[in-house]
């Protein structure tokens, strides 16, 4: 490729990045604000999401080599702690949602490493919650229901 075409592709990703965190940013008030006032009532869901974004900005901001799998795992962290903000409601499963729209949110990085990466943490996310802390990812509490839920 010629270095114009890099260059172009490189401002695309860094501004899809850029776009990426600001929607981390509005998340993360979401989140927890939510979490303190529905029923998990905790400060860890707010600091997950706070802190994945502060990650995922200095990544951005220093340059650093790998920004963009760090974004990736900073887009997955919010799905996560939407999920945990609202383990106890009725609106737990449907926060699954935001997992598929972060992965594909991270196509506008155009970097495989980035996307694999992040569904890699949702898969282990998914199956180690489901395993020790089921009630912070699914609405039931059965292992086996779990398990199966993770494998399909």
């Amino acid at each position: 490729m010629s270095p114009n075409i890099l260059s172009a592709l490189d401002a695309s990703r860094l501004r899809a990045a850029t776009w990426l965190l600001h929607g981390c940013l509005i998340l993360s008030v979401l989140i927890g604000g939510a979490a303190m006032l529905l029923p998990i009532h905790s400060v860890f869901p707010g600091v997950l999401a706070f802190s994945a974004t502060a990650i995922g900005y200095w990544a951005v901001r220093t340059g650093y080599k790998l920004y963009r799998l760090i974004v990736g795992q900073s887009a997955v962290a919010q799905a996560i702690a939407l999920t945990a903000a609202l383990s106890g409601t009725g609106w737990q499963i449907d926060a699954h949602m935001l997992f598929y729209v972060a992965l594909a949110a991270l196509v506008g990085l155009v970097d495989i490493r980035a996307i694999l990466g992040a569904a890699g943490t949702v898969v282990l996310h998914h199956l180690s919650m489901g395993i020790f802390l089921p009630y912070l990812v699914f609405p039931s509490v059965n292992l086996l229901e779990n398990i199966e839920r993770v494998l399909f």
